[in-house]
């Protein structure tokens, strides 16, 4: 009984501690992302449609900084039981050090999970969202000149920015297809394919206004050209409609695809990487950025056994500026060689998940040696 009453007072301390550092690093994160914002140049663009984007993403930035914070957090907590002596006091009552890192892990595995669920179901949602958003904001003059092909009978669609004016190339065995616009709902607009046979041979070029997805694997193509290169001869013919039958569904064209890898889901990141390795394509950027969130919760539980090994080890005699210095010099270095490693990979044709894995493995050695000395 009396260590369950430990395990909760120690879950608690940690728990504020972790709340603390989570709402100073966001706030000092949003203020830098609002910073960058305002030097944003488009049309209608200001103070509040910023503090809008960066309200969107704010979940990706809780995601991407819980390794860090969980680390600086629980440090701040264990310097707080530290410093009233209570640490102490426990391990002279015979709380082994294996003991008093389950209490620790009591709080961490809980706010792991809440950070996984926001990674996998808010973040991308919001970044998605996001994108959305900024893109209303670009200049008629830029979205009219970009789809002149394609003039937009619904003004409404282009204020509220539902249109993503960016090219998107879609490649499927033999065929090439290049869309100059898509919309939230993963309808294209502007399509031009090209079909290449197994000789490196042009067979068909084929343009559209747009295209929407029909289920079945199918898209509707409207006011479709389809010029055929035959032996000797080119014939042209017109389609009101014509079914496009591919592997690719909205998912492919929807506006995920122009959210950076590393701020798509788990299940994103592997629908994009099983359709690049498919397709021949380079996803290794889609990998580091997979395997980056999939041992996310080893990097965590890595760095917690490091600030549990700190505080009970050669941090114990420092004060509490001295520990949340080293920690938060600890915390920037486990980052920045997750950061250092990932290119790392792509120059020397590591493993993907080598490259994430090994900053962690050595983390949790250090982490490991540290409570080990200390047992």
């Amino acid at each position: 009984m009396l260590l369950q009453t430990i395990d909760r007072y120690i879950a608690t301390v940690l728990f504020k501690s972790i709340v603390v550092v989570l709402v100073a690093l966001i706030g000092i994160n949003s203020v830098f992302a609002l910073v960058d914002e305002m030097g944003e140049h488009k049309a209608g663009y200001g103070l509040l449609e910023a503090l809008n984007f960066i309200a969107l993403t704010t979940p990706r930035r809780v995601y991407e900084l819980a390794p860090f914070v969980i680390f600086v957090g629980a440090l701040t907590g264990l310097s707080i039981l530290a410093s009233n002596s209570e640490l102490t006091v426990l391990r002279t009552s015979g709380v082994s050090v294996n003991r008093l890192l389950g209490a620790v892990l009591l709080p961490v595995i809980l706010l792991l999970l809440c950070s996984a669920a926001i990674g996998e179901y808010v973040a991308p949602i919001g970044e998605e969202k996001a994108e959305i958003y900024k893109a209303g904001f670009l200049k008629e003059s830029a979205f009219s000149t970009q789809i002149k092909t394609t003039p937009d009978k619904n003004p409404s669609n282009r204020a509220n920015g539902s249109r993503l004016s960016e090219y998107h190339w879609y490649k499927q065995s033999g065929l090439f297809m290049r869309a100059q616009a898509l919309d939230e709902s993963g309808n294209m607009l502007a399509i031009k394919q090209y079909s290449v046979n197994e000789h490196r041979t042009l067979e068909w070029i084929r343009t559209a206004e747009s295209a929407v997805y029909v289920g079945d694997s199918q898209w509707r193509l409207k006011n479709v050209v389809e010029t055929r290169f035959e032996e000797a001869d080119v014939s042209v013919r017109k389609f009101d409609y014509l079914l496009w039958e591919t592997d690719a569904d909205p998912r492919q064209f929807s506006a995920r695809v122009m959210v950076e890898p590393r701020k798509l889901s788990i299940s994103d990141l592997l629908y994009q990487v099983t359709y690049m390795q498919r397709e021949g394509l380079n996803s290794t950027q889609y990998e580091l950025a997979l395997w980056s969130k999939l041992f996310q919760p080893l990097s965590i539980i890595a760095l917690t056994m490091l600030a549990v090994g700190f505080i009970l080890g050669p941090l114990r005699n420092m004060g509490m500026g001295a520990r949340l210095t080293v920690g938060i010099f600890i915390g920037l270095l486990f980052k920045y060689s997750q950061d250092l490693f990932g290119p790392l990979s792509v120059l020397y044709a590591l493993p993907p998940w080598f490259a994430v894995l090994l900053p962690i493995l050595i983390t949790g050695f250090l982490g490991w040696q540290g409570l080990r000395r200390v047992n």
